[in-house]
């Protein structure tokens, strides 16, 4: 099974026309169908069939994603090419599982004019496996409810019908259909003209007989197919250190002996007891211009961290791949390594093409005693988001802390909240605050990332000033005081829910996300949580 780079949730997948695509449709069009061509097909037990995935009267169309089901007892997959009707200029999904019978793929073009009318989206190469019959239908995701996603250039949906298909596989009573089983289902030359377009079919020959799933993969990601060169190593730099509790220090992610790298992703662990992570930092080898993937979790300990260069050379040699600035909790020893050494890092080429790499995992020594934590007894009228503000602590940080789950994280009174040492990074600078109950140590902050034009390469990678061991850090004596809430001018009050994104809100009340975000004094509009109350103006 072919596997790109960017296998990742599909809600980042097309973030390089929009951090989201809504999943109801905001730029209504006529009568777009989206189809599988021919709607039925028949087959024998080891014979090919060729499914073209087709797309009818649409307009303004730059970029699609499609979640498909088959019943792996009856099919399995052997090729998935692109159909031509979008080029795949970033592919942020494009694979396949045989075991549990699903497709994922999804694609969008750049800086080319969007597509209009109809063609063929996708084309999958199926082997029949067994005696049976087999739907192709849409498979609903968390990100994807529908399965089917439309985008116009400016990362709008475009509203489409679904006609799926069946293949149905005979012992030798039922005939094979001509147009959809036959040796070159799938090669360059047309087997019918309404069926399978010269433009439509993968340039490359599969033989319906004596095929596996992984001797025939896209030629453009296959794993298999990488570029010859000398096997790059992968680190965690410095790969032992020894800090203090509450110390505030780097630890970086390099890379030597690379070649051709456009892109990589890095999934990481650690001890949550022990570290907490601050900031992830991009460290300058490779650009950041398309973000699929930058979060941490510091409940669960997880760093994960995708990124991608556009229209750049590819990085040679040795840099740094990733800052990660860490906080030192309490005493003990954590290693920051990868979560899975298959599939944890992935280096590519600017073709999508896997290269070759070794790990090598680090080791963090705290010493001195566990920073405690506090308790705060929940008053009447009090909330998640003031008690953070009352002691600088992210409010998802205190709800995971506490087993308070899902939207709209309710919490009562009389309720003790035990309060972890979890800075609210790019906390708002106004709004409610609760009354705190105790004095909580200042937590040292890193100084916000310094934002670098996408033309400057940064070369210098400044390090967090470290706390030293010696030094007292700073008590709040006296509690800030409670600030009431201004008189609401909103014309509405939204709590964000899970997987909600500023962009998408603003999409749903018309207006742009930069104003919600203006009127709520968020900076970092990327950044907000469940359970989070935002004025619409």
């Amino acid at each position: 099974m072919s596997r790109n780079l960017f296998s990742i949730r599909i809600y980042l997948a097309l973030i390089i026309i929009a951090t989201s695509l809504i999943g109801t449709s905001v730029l209504a069009q006529g009568a777009t169908v989206v189809r599988v061509d021919p709607p039925t097909s028949s087959a024998q037990v080891n014979g090919g069939v060729n499914l073209p995935i087709k797309i009818d009267n649409i307009s303004n169309f730059t970029a699609f994603e499609l979640h498909l089901s088959f019943d792996p007892s009856v099919l399995e997959v052997v090729g998935i090419t692109n159909g031509g009707f979008i080029a795949a200029d970033f592919v942020a999904q494009n694979v396949f599982d045989n075991t549990a019978g699903t497709i994922d793929y999804a694609v969008a073009q750049m800086n080319r004019a969007p597509a209009q009318g109809s063609g063929t989206l996708l084309n999958i190469a199926f082997r029949a496996k067994a005696n049976g019959n087999s739907t192709l239908a849409l498979r609903g995701t968390p990100a994807s409810p529908s399965g089917l996603l439309l985008s116009d250039l400016n990362g709008m949906a475009i509203q489409a019908s679904w006609v799926g298909g069946s293949v149905n596989v005979g012992s030798g009573s039922t005939p094979a259909s001509p147009t959809a089983v036959t040796p070159n289902a799938i090669t360059p030359t047309p087997v019918t003209p309404t069926a399978v377009t010269p433009n439509a079919i993968t340039p490359t020959p599969v033989t319906p007989t004596g095929v596996t799933p992984t001797a025939v993969t896209p030629t453009a990601i296959a794993p298999t197919a990488a570029i010859p060169q000398s096997l790059a190593v992968v680190r965690i730099d410095p790969s032992a250190i020894s800090v203090n509790a509450n110390d505030v220090f780097n630890l970086f992610v390099k890379i030597d002996n690379a070649a051709n790298l456009s892109a990589f992703e890095l999934h990481l662990s650690f001890d949550a007891n022990i570290l907490e992570v601050k900031e992830l930092i991009n460290g300058g080898f490779v650009f950041a211009d398309v973000a699929a993937q930058n979060t941490f979790n510091n409940s669960a300990g997880t760093i994960d961290y995708a990124i991608a260069q556009n229209s750049r050379p590819p990085s040679k040699g040795s840099g740094i791949l990733l800052t990660i600035a860490f906080r030192a909790k309490s005493a003990g020893t954590s290693s920051v390594t990868l979560r899975n050494m298959q599939s944890g890092l992935l280096l590519s080429d600017a073709n999508g093409m896997v290269l070759p790499a070794t790990w090598t995992s680090g080791n963090v020594t705290v010493k001195g005693a566990p920073v405690q934590t506090r308790i705060h007894v929940v008053r009447l009228g009090e909330w998640l988001y003031c008690i953070g503000r009352a002691y600088s602590v992210d409010p998802m940080a205190i709800a995971q802390a506490n087993g308070v789950r899902w939207w709209p994280y309710i919490i009562f009174p009389g309720q003790q909240l035990t309060i972890p040492n979890v800075t609210w990074v790019d906390m708002p600078p106004s709004g409610p605050i609760c009354q705190a109950q105790f004095s909580a140590p200042v937590l040292p902050v890193l100084p916000p990332p310094t934002t670098i034009p996408a033309t400057v390469i940064p070369v210098t990678v400044v390090p967090v000033t470290v706390v030293p061991a010696t030094t007292t850090i700073p008590v709040t004596v006296n509690p800030p005081s409670a600030t009431p809430v201004a008189p609401s001018a909103c014309r509405a009050v939204y709590v964000v829910r899970p997987g909600d994104t500023m962009y998408r809100i603003g999409v749903s009340y018309g207006i742009s996300y930069a104003d919600i975000a203006r009127v709520n004094q968020i900076s970092n509009p990327r950044l907000i949580y469940a359970g989070q109350r935002l004025c619409i103006p």
